[in-house]
């Protein structure tokens, strides 16, 4: 999967002294060691001597290239520019006190196993107190895990931004932009990162042999999550056992068939009773013996992980599934009992867990979402950790995660109601949701940490998110402000005398400010404008909400109304307002209504068109009869009589269906007196500026204001070509209601061109639409649709075009490339197979293979599909309409099909089904080079299709086996290696039409005698695809700076011991 673009470099890490010379070795190869100069005489030694200076300055290159590769920049700056892009990271934080992470695409499981870590306390304070940053021994700052998980940890802890970001930390990881769309297992995270961190600290160790690195590297990577697990087996006669120690990080428990993690690790530590032929051979007896094989916990870490084993492959289909079983889970877990013999001496309180994390896969085997339930140990109490949001939630919530079906709840008050299944929204509902990772901490109260105080941070860490803070406090104050913002433009009318004559000035507020203090502040600016003299200074001032485009004045607010803010009284972030000032003690208007507009747009009849609106001045608390009157007596209305008058009106509500609805609040036939009470604003909601329709006529007519509606509501863009070009550089706008033969008489109008001389065809699919009379929308033409014409005849609807191709050897083992079309012509859309059949004898006559045929019946026609021989058809069949279904279905425009000449008559029913099978040797690992065709019935198991293969090749029934491969698997012999995966072991009793192959007429099987012995090549690490491998999910790969530094040290120690030998 293509990715982004790669982000920009992080910010550069102060250089590298250049290290010292090494100790003498070999001569250093051509091209690596520095020039020569001065006296050629150098003694090996002295060669040596250079060869490995020139390896540790390559390296200490590396490491400076790879600091001046990143942007040297403030990381404070760096983050609040980020943060200026996503309003997300400015909402306040979670009532939880917690930080969330933002998810750069698919790394839920990574932010799910972060809060984890974070909320560790144990951890926490091991990496902010054992580890510090050492450029010299620990690489770039980009590329140091342990520095990227403080300052993660630390931005979570005291970072004033409610979501945090890991980019940084996945860059660490050597991650790419694409890489954080590629989904992993959390589980397989947690063992890669613990891995990453040893080496990162160990590798510290090895250069610096302090005490410190030492202590980091126990506390952070073995102390932590490492047990130790005794597997033994011992013999049942004399008792000698024979043990290996290994290390642990996680234990995989089963939950199919067991109800409890209890359970499944009772299952995990009961070992395996080895009998019969499975007896072992016991040293100390001289012989075979049966032994108890199994796995016991000899040391347990302080944190263990418990991994549910919810994701299997199911060999019947070859599939990843996922298993949804229900396991429970204790918050309280003894592990005692679970202990090896060479545990030693312990008591039951010492082997005390408690659960803190429930890591959470929701979805199925083949993508996900993941996250966490964490408690808290400082509050105790439990939170829900969902990529950027963080939320409280109840004991109960966790049951929830139980599995299997959701637990059964009371619903309503009817206690003879059936409980239902509970349902969460922060268990997210369903069944495919449920536990996947769980980790327990142990109790002692001599280790335990319940809290990390931010003074435990280090200081150059805790520097750097004080300064991010700063940053981005900054910014979060600035996006405040500008969210919040009203931007006022006040109208004023300079001369009284003029009231119509308007001039105004811009005012900033705040919706958080009152009306009192916006209008002190348009005082202020009044002033400065000229609009108050010195005179004015005492003369009182008010606001009127204006519509800007018809001018008109809302009232003013009232002195109760000062107190207000500006978000209570409705302001929009752009308003606009009216001031005016008292003259000789009064306000203008004071004594009047306020005005409002109302657009009335008449439709032309003649024309087929809107005129231009005519603004109609009324008072607010105008009625309907008042604008009918109006209207009435405006010439530029057309003065339509009152009851001739349609009025319609687009209200928001019928904005999306986008057809006005006509004015008729007492139906049809109102009289005036009963329109005069209905008031515009209050019953109709036609406020100021609102824009109604007029046409002339009765309700009893159909509307022309309608009509003229739909047909804009309908109308839609197409893009097409000139029948001469292929450029599609013309366009026409029409109803898509229209037909396909509308449309195309359109087209040749324009283009000048007789619909006769060029077809119409899909410009996606170059398909020609030959459905003339279907809609442009149903066919599928929408706004923005291309249609391309083409120059030729048109096809009729009832001719579809035939193509046959003649297999010439049925049996090969490609049939498919031996063929060659025999017939490719247009045919009656109502021809059959019978008719084909003989149509095919008729003119194909000159053609060998058909020659000498008599008999139509020796011509079998099947189905092309996919590029191979499908179903038989039988001669009813319409050709046209092969592969459709249903009664209605229309006859496909094209089809293809194969032509078999047979020796003999057809003798195939439609009860019965042919197939293609092929032998397959294990042994010489190769496939036989003909195929047989085979005849069964539709409704035949696998134990008749193996009936009919043992005899004809010498195979006893019960070692006959057989298996449906991929197509790829026959395609390329480097793949042949992968037949020995397929499932060869399907039940005798299924069908084989039904579960699990569902095969059709023309599938390939293959068959073998499970006798040859199964001789694979050597793997390949280039082995390809096969079933159950999981093409696009790439292994998960944490690439350490060190990793990067010793593959480039062996490259060269390679090259120098090359060189070495050459000289």
């Amino acid at each position: 999967m293509d990715g982004p673009p790669p982000p920009p470099p992080p910010p550069a890490a102060p250089s590298a002294p250049p290290p010292p010379p090494g100790p003498p070795g070999p001569p250093p190869p051509p091209g690596i060691g520095p020039k020569s100069g001065g006296s050629s005489n150098s003694t090996n030694g002295i060669a040596a001597s250079a060869g490995q200076t020139s390896l540790n300055a390559l390296l200490a290159k590396r490491r400076a290239a790879a600091d001046t590769s990143s942007v040297a920049s403030d990381p404070a700056q760096s983050l609040a520019a980020g943060l200026s892009k996503n309003f997300q990271f400015f909402q306040e934080k979670s009532p939880t006190g917690f930080v969330g992470l933002s998810n750069q695409g698919a790394t839920c499981y990574l932010n799910s196993l972060v809060q984890t870590l974070y909320m560790t306390p144990e951890l926490r304070k091991g990496l902010y107190t054992q580890f510090e940053y050492n450029r010299d021994l620990d690489g770039p700052e980009h590329r140091c895990i342990p520095l990227q998980l403080q300052r993660l940890f630390a931005r979570l802890q005291i970072g004033e931004a409610a979501i945090a970001e890991t980019k940084e930390l996945t860059k660490s990881f050597g991650f790419t932009d694409a890489d954080a769309y590629q989904q992993h297992d959390v589980q397989e995270l947690m063992t890669k990162l613990n891995e990453a961190l040893e080496k990162s600290l160990s590798r510290a160790q090895h250069k610096d042999k302090s005490a410190a690195a030492t202590a980091a590297e126990q506390v952070l990577t073995s102390t932590f999550y490492r047990g130790l697990l005794v597997d033994y087996i011992t013999c049942q006669e004399c008792g000698y056992s024979r043990k290996r120690t290994d290390v642990f990080t996680d234990v995989p428990l089963a939950v199919s068939g067991v109800e409890s993690v209890e359970q499944a690790l009772t299952l995990y530590s009961t070992p395996d009773i080895l009998t019969g032929d499975d007896r072992w051979f016991c040293e100390q007896c001289g012989h075979k013996v049966d032994a108890m094989k199994g796995l016991g916990f000899k040391e347990l870490p302080m944190f263990l992980n418990l991994q549910l084993k919810r994701f299997a492959y199911d060999p019947q289909t070859w599939r990843r599934i996922k298993l949804n079983d229900r396991v429970s889970f204790p918050t309280k877990l003894n592990m005692a009992p679970f202990l090896h013999a060479d545990a030693g001496a312990q008591t039951p309180h010492q082997q005390d867990y408690e659960l803190f994390s429930v890591m959470i896969h929701s979805g199925g085997a083949m993508g996900g979402h993941y996250f966490a339930f964490i408690r808290s140990f400082e509050t105790g109490k439990w939170i829900k950790f969902n990529d950027a949001s963080v939320s409280f939630i109840d004991d109960n919530e966790i049951e929830m995660m139980f599995g299997g079906a959701p637990p059964l709840k009371k619903v309503g008050s009817d206690e003879n109601e059936p409980p239902k299944p509970a349902t969460s929204p922060a268990a997210g509902g369903g069944f495919s949701t449920n536990a996947y990772m769980l980790v327990y901490r142990k109790v002692d109260p001599t280790t335990n940490v319940f809290a990390v105080p931010s003074s435990e941070i280090p200081a150059p860490v805790r520097e750097q998110i004080q300064k991010e803070n700063e940053e981005f406090l900054k910014e979060k104050a600035e996006y405040i402000k500008r969210r919040d913002a009203i931007h006022c433009n006040v109208w004023y009318a300079p001369d009284p005398s003029a009231p119509e004559d308007l001039k105004s000035f811009q005012v900033s507020s705040n919706k958080h400010e009152t009306l009192e203090q916006l209008l002190n502040e348009c005082r202020s600016v009044a002033e400065k404008e000229g609009l108050l003299t010195e005179q004015d200074r005492a003369t009182p001032i008010r606001l009127r909400s204006m519509n800007a485009d018809t001018k008109t004045r809302a009232q003013p607010w009232t002195s109760d109304d000062l107190k207000a803010t500006l978000h209570d009284l409705k302001f929009t972030p752009q308003k606009h307002l009216f001031l005016e000032k008292q003259i000789n003690g009064l306000f203008p208007g004071d004594d009047e209504i306020p005005d409002m507009v109302i657009k009335v747009v008449r439709f032309d009849v003649k024309g087929d068109l809107f005129a231009p609106p005519v603004e109609v001045k009324l008072k607010i608390d105008a009625s309907l009869l008042e604008l009918k009157k109006v209207i009435e007596s405006l010439d530029s209305l057309c003065s339509i009589p009152l009851r001739e008058q349609r009025l319609f009106f687009l209200s928001a509500q019928d904005a999306a269906a986008g057809l006005p609805k006509e004015i008729l609040p007492f139906g049809k036939d109102a009289s005036p007196e009963e329109l005069a009470p209905v008031r515009l604003q209050a019953d109709l909601q036609l406020f100021d500026g609102a824009t109604v329709h007029l046409e002339q006529g009765t309700a009893d007519t159909p509307s022309a204001v309608i009509r003229k509606f739909e047909e804009e509501r309908n109308k839609i863009q197409l893009f097409y070509n000139h029948p001469d070009s292929r450029e599609l550089n013309l366009e026409i706008f029409v109803d898509k209601r229209k037909t396909i033969e509308q449309l195309k008489a359109l087209i040749a109008s324009l283009v000048g061109v007789s619909i006769d001389e060029f077809k119409l065809c899909n410009g996606l699919l170059a398909k020609e639409f030959r459905e003339e009379q279907k809609t442009l929308d149903q066919v599928g033409l929408y706004d923005g649709s291309a249609v391309f014409l083409q120059k030729g005849k048109p096809v009729s609807a009832n001719k579809t075009k035939l193509t046959v191709y003649l297999l010439e050897d049925v049996v090969a083992a490609t049939p498919t490339l031996n063929l060659r079309d025999v017939l490719s012509e247009l045919i009656s859309a109502e021809m059959t197979i019978g008719d084909l059949r003989a149509h095919l004898l008729q003119v194909c006559s000159g053609i060998s293979a058909i020659a000498d045929v008599q008999d139509v019946m020796r011509l079998r026609l099947r189905e092309k599909k996919a590029g191979r021989a499908a179903n038989i058809l039988q001669d009813k069949v319409v050709v046209s309409r092969i592969g459709t279904s249903g009664p209605n279905a229309q006859p496909k425009e094209s089809i293809e099909l194969f032509l078999q000449v047979l020796p003999h008559p057809e003798t195939v029913k439609e009860t019965e089904m042919i197939l293609d099978i092929r032998r397959w040797f294990p042994q010489k690992q190769e496939l036989a080079e003909r195929t047989i065709e085979v005849v069964l019935p539709r409704d035949a198991t696998i134990f008749q299709l193996k009936s009919l293969l043992a005899t004809p090749n010498d195979i006893p029934l019960q070692f006959v086996c057989v298996a449906k491969p991929f197509a790829y698997q026959l395609k390329k012999k480097e793949q042949l290696h992968t037949i020995a995966t397929l499932n060869w072991n399907v039940d005798d009793a299924s069908g084989l039409t039904t579960s699990p192959w569902y095969l059709q007429d023309g599938d390939c099987l293959l068959f073998k005698d499970d006798r040859e012995p199964e001789i694979l090549p050597e793997a390949s690490s280039e082995s390809g695809s096969g079933p159950g491998k999981r093409n696009f999910e790439r292994s998960l790969q944490i690439r350490t700076f060190y990793d990067e530094e010793a593959e480039i040290q062996a490259a060269i120690e390679a090259s120098m011991r090359d060189a070495n030998l050459s000289s």
